[in-house]
């Protein structure tokens, strides 16, 4: 186990040194990288979750804006289809692409399909209801769905109250403070439990 977990980290760095240096075809084209094949997986364990480790590190690598600057849209796009056809069991990894996806390839509606995707294999990330419940309200405009979204995710986190009452919100189909939609985006990579949005959400 302790030499998987090294042979892993050593393709998490050896895939930064790659990316430092992105491959260029004779037209000046960057060539659209791939992950490690899959059979790394059944060499690192299949059990182990090492390979869904590694292909985070990977994506969040190629994702990064310096180096996502390299690639065409095209491209960025195909970096995330590559990954997710591996179907990983990694939570992070669809709420990173959906997040590229909506708010940097303006593909909301891509971005809720790999949401859902997501939540079928963690159909208890009250992380994944949240940012299907934030594209549905705030990207397609269907507040009564992403209403039960928001809903869903307050079941799971009742102590963070703003959940719940936005859900309420939109199925009154109340207005929604800018600002706090703003905080509702930030927060979809980084914490939606935190104080400083649960205090403000909690005043709206």
């Amino acid at each position: 186990m302790r030499q998987a977990v090294i042979l892993t980290w050593l393709l998490c760095w050896f895939s930064v040194l790659v990316i430092s240096t992105p491959s260029k075809q004779p037209d000046e084209q960057i060539t659209c990288p791939k992950p490690a094949a899959p059979f790394l997986k059944l060499l690192l364990g299949p059990q182990s979750g090492l390979y869904e480790v590694y292909l985070n590190m990977w994506l969040s690598q190629h994702l990064s804006p310096q180096q996502r600057a390299h690639y065409s849209d095209a491209c960025v796009q195909e970096i995330i289809s590559s990954v997710l056809r591996l179907e990983p069991y990694y939570e992070s990894i669809y709420l990173l692409s959906s997040y590229i996806l909506n708010f940097n390839l303006e593909k909301p509606e891509e971005a809720f399909q790999v949401l859902l995707a997501g939540q079928k294999l963690f159909p208890k990330s009250w992380r994944l209801l949240m940012s299907l419940g934030y594209i549905q309200a705030f990207e397609l405009h269907n507040k009564s769905t992403a209403a039960v979204f928001y809903k869903a995710a307050s079941l799971l986190r009742p102590e963070i109250a703003y959940v719940g009452s936005l859900a309420d919100k939109l199925i009154q189909d109340q207005a929604i403070d800018p600002n706090a939609q703003e905080m509702l985006r930030n927060s979809l990579l980084s914490s939606p439990e935190s104080e400083k949005l649960k205090q403000f959400m909690e005043l709206r």
